[in-house]
Protein backbone atom coordinates (compact mmCIF):
# COMPACT_ATOMS: atom_id res chain seq x y z
CA UNK A 1 0.00 0.00 0.00
CA UNK A 2 2.68 2.28 -1.10
CA UNK A 3 0.16 4.83 -2.83
CA UNK A 4 1.05 8.48 -3.29
CA UNK A 5 -1.80 11.30 -1.97
CA UNK A 6 -3.51 13.22 -4.29
CA UNK A 7 -4.68 16.38 -3.09
CA UNK A 8 -8.27 16.65 -5.36
CA UNK A 9 -8.36 20.52 -3.84
CA UNK A 10 -5.77 22.21 -6.14
CA UNK A 11 -5.10 22.56 -9.87
CA UNK A 12 -2.76 20.00 -10.42
CA UNK A 13 0.58 21.14 -10.29
CA UNK A 14 -0.39 23.73 -8.87
CA UNK A 15 -0.76 25.18 -5.09
CA UNK A 16 -4.17 27.36 -6.32
CA UNK A 17 -7.02 25.33 -5.64
CA UNK A 18 -9.59 25.06 -7.94
CA UNK A 19 -12.45 27.92 -8.21
CA UNK A 20 -15.60 28.80 -9.82
CA UNK A 21 -13.63 31.85 -11.95
CA UNK A 22 -11.56 28.55 -12.90
CA UNK A 23 -8.02 30.62 -12.11
CA UNK A 24 -5.02 28.81 -12.09
CA UNK A 25 -2.77 30.93 -11.07
CA UNK A 26 -2.03 33.08 -7.70
CA UNK A 27 -1.82 36.06 -9.76
CA UNK A 28 -5.09 35.39 -12.16
CA UNK A 29 -7.19 34.52 -8.82
CA UNK A 30 -5.74 37.68 -6.92
CA UNK A 31 -6.88 39.89 -9.67
CA UNK A 32 -10.29 38.18 -10.06
CA UNK A 33 -11.39 38.19 -6.44
CA UNK A 34 -9.84 42.13 -6.21
CA UNK A 35 -12.20 42.89 -9.16
CA UNK A 36 -15.39 41.20 -6.84
CA UNK A 37 -14.58 43.05 -4.33
CA UNK A 38 -12.94 46.04 -3.79
CA UNK A 39 -12.66 46.47 -7.35
CA UNK A 40 -16.63 46.18 -7.46
CA UNK A 41 -17.08 48.86 -4.62
CA UNK A 42 -14.79 51.56 -5.16
CA UNK A 43 -18.01 52.96 -7.87
CA UNK A 44 -20.33 52.42 -4.87
CA UNK A 45 -21.01 56.19 -3.65
CA UNK A 46 -20.54 56.21 0.36
CA UNK A 47 -23.23 57.46 2.24
CA UNK A 48 -23.10 60.06 4.56
CA UNK A 49 -22.25 59.60 7.88
CA UNK A 50 -24.56 62.47 9.29
CA UNK A 51 -27.44 60.56 7.19
CA UNK A 52 -30.83 59.66 9.42
CA UNK A 53 -31.49 56.16 8.30
CA UNK A 54 -30.66 55.19 12.14
CA UNK A 55 -32.83 57.55 13.41
CA UNK A 56 -36.00 56.55 10.76
CA UNK A 57 -34.89 52.57 10.75
CA UNK A 58 -37.51 51.74 13.12
CA UNK A 59 -40.18 53.93 12.31
CA UNK A 60 -42.96 52.36 11.59
CA UNK A 61 -46.65 52.37 12.65
CA UNK A 62 -46.90 51.59 16.14
CA UNK A 63 -42.77 52.17 16.51
CA UNK A 64 -41.03 55.04 18.21
CA UNK A 65 -37.68 56.08 17.51
CA UNK A 66 -35.58 56.90 20.97
CA UNK A 67 -34.95 60.34 20.26
CA UNK A 68 -38.72 60.79 20.35
CA UNK A 69 -38.99 58.60 23.58
CA UNK A 70 -36.17 61.11 25.55
CA UNK A 71 -37.83 63.74 24.92
CA UNK A 72 -41.67 62.81 25.77
CA UNK A 73 -43.30 63.78 28.88
CA UNK A 74 -45.12 60.93 31.06
CA UNK A 75 -48.43 59.82 29.00
CA UNK A 76 -51.54 59.79 30.36
CA UNK A 77 -51.11 55.93 31.16
CA UNK A 78 -48.80 56.34 33.70
CA UNK A 79 -50.61 58.97 35.80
Amino acid sequence: MSEEFVDPYPYPGSHVLRNLLDQRTAQGLAAAEYELTLGATSSVPRASRRSSTADSRNCGPGRTTNAALKHSGPSSADA
